[in-house]
């Protein structure tokens, strides 16, 4: 069987922070500059178009998409790996995080409710989750 894997919160966030929200996005003012907010289904609409062209041209259905998700503090496995780890990175405004969360909730049970599986293993990041996946999963992954 072959399989679409997707790295879940790393498409929102890309899909999220990909332009300009013209409708409902807003600026907010974060560490002394001003920082835009896209809305969470600013992100969904990014993501469901980029995952259906993905899907289309792999011809993989729904059912044939495994989501990643993240949950907890999923840099504590690779913390205790590398003490520096994603150190130095900005931070970002609670309406951002906000605004993320509400678009892998509406990307993530908008497919589910298509067929696609969603797996997540706490405390874990998505690309360690989708590398056992790999290695373990039978069949054409993507």
């Amino acid at each position: 069987m072959r399989r679409l894997i997707i790295d879940t919160p790393s498409i929102i966030k890309t899909c999220l922070y990909a332009g300009k929200d013209g409708e409902n996005g807003k600026v907010v003012e974060w560490e002394g500059k001003p920082v835009q907010v896209n809305s969470a289904w600013y992100g969904y609409d990014n993501t469901v178009n980029a995952i259906v062209s993905a899907s289309e041209a792999l011809d993989i259905a729904p059912s044939q998409c495994i989501f990643v998700l993240e949950r907890g503090n999923s840099k504590i496995r690779r913390r205790q790996i590398y003490s520096g780890y994603k150190e130095g990175r900005g931070t970002s405004p609670p309406e951002v995080n906000e605004e993320t969360t509400k678009a892998v909730e509406l990307v993530s049970t908008a497919f589910r409710t298509l067929g696609a599986q969603l797996v997540c293993q706490p405390h874990v990041e998505a690309d360690d989750v989708i590398a056992f996946l790999v290695e373990k999963l039978d069949g054409e992954k993507v």
